[in-house]
């Protein structure tokens, strides 16, 4: 399949919590009756979705038609109508039997559906039910409606040192919602902690810093101690979106010194 130049009406199951929003839709651009619709990189606005380096995330299946391409469009002109949340039946594919219920489903365009994930797929939902051949009961919710969950790394004991590390590994598609700090023991003088995003064979800390703290340098060591610092997350576009294999490090600018009881949170939601 590919994306959609028509209207295309999905058969929804009803009673199963649904959730209905309109939402403001990209300058000059259509969206089709029953296309899956994407956030257009984090600016608030909707699109038929997108895939690839910046990754949409998911907001829903389009209701009906909106064309924003009438004379005087803007963006954020007109809504899209969205079911966020519900059961749809898609053709899937790679899906093929009674055993493919639960299984993740991932778009690649606003009308193409498949079990394998690549880099730059994007998670509808699961596999609720399979009917046959590759059509399936698809279970969706819109990322704002996802749980978000919460990664802690501590330095175990001590004083921490000042090696630049890997925090953690994105075992699927993430979005990075907020990174704090707090440390129990100050540094003494100057000393700060980036994060970074790494890709590919980065080493850690050698990709793109995520904090503009302190004139992007990240979370200053030498703070009050037992105070939580909260990051202010750069607004680069897809620079908080996380595919499969990609990580979160810690950069250490400075010598470590007096530092001790070092704790760092990031808040995650999946895409």
């Amino acid at each position: 399949m590919a994306t959609l130049a028509a209207d295309n009406p999905r058969t929804f199951e009803t009673d199963h919590d649904e959730f209905v929003n309109g939402l403001p839709m990209v300058d000059n651009d259509i969206i089709y009756e029953g296309a899956a619709v994407g956030e257009l990189n984090d600016t608030g606005t909707y699109q038929p979705l997108g895939t690839g380096s910046t990754v949409d995330k998911f907001a829903g299946f389009a209701l009906k038609k909106a064309d924003n391409t009438i004379t005087g469009h803007t963006a954020g002109g007109i809504n899209v109508s969205l079911s966020q949340r519900g059961r749809v039946v898609l053709s899937v594919t790679g899906a093929s039997a009674i055993t493919d219920k639960g299984k993740d489903v991932w778009a690649t365009d606003d009308n193409t559906f498949t079990l394998t994930y690549a880099a730059g797929a994007v998670k509808i939902g699961e596999v609720s039910r399979w009917i046959s051949g590759t059509n399936c009961v698809v279970a969706y919710t819109a990322f704002e409606l996802r749980p978000t969950f919460d990664v802690t790394w501590c330095e175990a004991a001590g004083t921490a040192s000042a090696t630049d590390r890997t925090l953690l590994i994105a075992t699927a598609p993430v979005y990075v919602e907020a990174i704090s700090e707090v440390h129990a023991v100050a540094a003494g003088g100057a000393s700060v902690v980036q994060v970074t995003k790494d890709t590919s064979t980065d080493a850690p800390g050698a990709g793109t810093d995520m904090l503009s703290n302190n004139t992007n340098t990240g979370f200053d060591l030498s703070a009050t101690a037992n105070t939580v610092q909260a990051g202010t997350l750069k607004t680069t576009a897809g620079l908080r979106k996380l595919n499969t294999g990609d990580r979160l490090s810690l950069d250490f600018a400075n010598a470590i010194q007096s530092t001790a009881g070092l704790a760092i949170t990031v808040r995650l939601r999946r895409l």
